[in-house]
C-alpha cells in the first residue's frame, strides 16, 4: 500500500516493495470502479498477475483506487490491468494516467491521473494518458465541480433557460454546429432538422446571449462551456449510479 500522495515514504518501506529512492513512476487512477474493498482485491490480483512492484490505495474522496508502477513498465501494466479489472469487476470504469515523476514525486503524478480520469468518465468509460489532453479538457479537468458549473452557466445559462421554458434545442443545435466547424448541411443533419431551422435557432440563440456567433471568440467560449457541462453531467451520473460504501 501507499500512503496518502505527497506524504513522506520510509526508503526501507520503499525497497521492501521493490521500489528505490531514485526509482521513476507512473501513477493510474480508477473511478467508478464500485465497493471499495471488492476494488482494491480486484486491482491487486490484476496486479499481482502482472509480477511487477507496485504499490496500491484508495483514492482519498473514495471514488476509487490508484497504484503506482515502474515508469518503464508503466504502458503494458497499465493497460492490461485496467482491462482485467473492468472485466473482473464488470462496471465501465475509468482510467487516467499520470506523467513519468521520481518517485518523490509522485503526488504529481496522481493528480494528472485523476484529472484524466474525468476525462474518461466523459468520453465513453476509457483509460486516458493525461498527456494526451487536448487543451479544454486539460484546463476544465483540474477545476473544482463549482468552477465547472460557473463556467458551464456563464456560457450556456440563458440558452438552457430558454430551452426549459420554450421545449426547444438551442443548446443541442450550438452543440452540434460546434461540433461540425460550423457547417450547417453537416450539423443540421446531425439534429434531423433542415439547415434553414438550424439558422433560425442559431440566430436565435445569438440573440438572447448577446454574442455573435461567427466570432472565434464567442465559439471558443461557448465549446469551453459546453466541455464543462460534458464534465458535470459525468460526474453526476458517475454519483447516482455509485453504490453506498460499505
Amino acid at each position: 500500500m501507499v500512503r496518502q500522495a505527497g506524504g513522506d515514504v520510509d526508503e526501507s518501506l520503499l525497497r521492501y516493495f521493490g521500489f528505490e529512492s531514485e526509482t521513476t513512476v507512473v501513477a493510474t487512477a480508477l473511478t467508478d470502479v464500485g465497493p471499495l474493498l471488492a476494488a482494491t482485491d480486484i486491482t491487486s490480483a490484476a496486479l499481482e498477475e502482472e509480477s511487477v512492484p507496485y504499490l496500491l490505495a484508495p483514492l482519498t474522496d473514495g471514488t476509487g483506487v490508484w497504484f503506482v508502477v515502474k515508469s518503464e513498465v508503466a504502458e503494458k501494466v497499465t493497460r492490461s490491468v485496467y482491462a482485467r479489472v473492468r472485466e473482473n469487476s464488470r462496471r465501465s470504469i475509468n482510467g487516467g494516467i499520470g506523467g513519468v515523476r521520481p518517485i518523490s514525486g509522485v503526488a504529481a503524478s496522481l493528480r494528472e491521473a485523476v484529472s484524466a480520469a474525468k476525462v474518461g468518465q466523459v468520453e465513453g468509460h476509457t483509460l486516458v494518458p493525461f498527456s494526451e489532453l487536448g487543451t479544454f479538457s486539460l484546463l476544465l479537468s483540474v477545476q473544482s465541480s463549482d468552477v465547472l458549473q460557473s463556467i458551464a452557466a456563464s456560457g450556456l445559462g440563458v440558452l438552457e433557460g430558454y430551452d426549459a421554458e420554450n421545449g426547444s434545442r438551442l443548446v443541442d443545435s450550438i452543440e452540434a454546429f460546434l461540433h461540425h466547424n460550423g457547417q450547417w448541411e453537416s450539423a443540421a443533419a446531425q439534429l434531423g432538422v433542415h439547415r434553414h431551422t438550424l439558422r433560425n435557432r442559431m440566430d436565435k440563440a445569438a440573440e438572447l446571449i448577446g454574442r455573435d456567433l461567427d466570432s472565434a471568440h464567442t465559439r471558443s467560449e461557448l465549446w469551453i462551456a459546453l466541455k464543462a457541462r460534458e464534465l458535470l453531467q459525468a460526474e453526476s451520473n458517475s454519483d447516482h449510479a455509485r453504490p453506498p460504501l460499505r
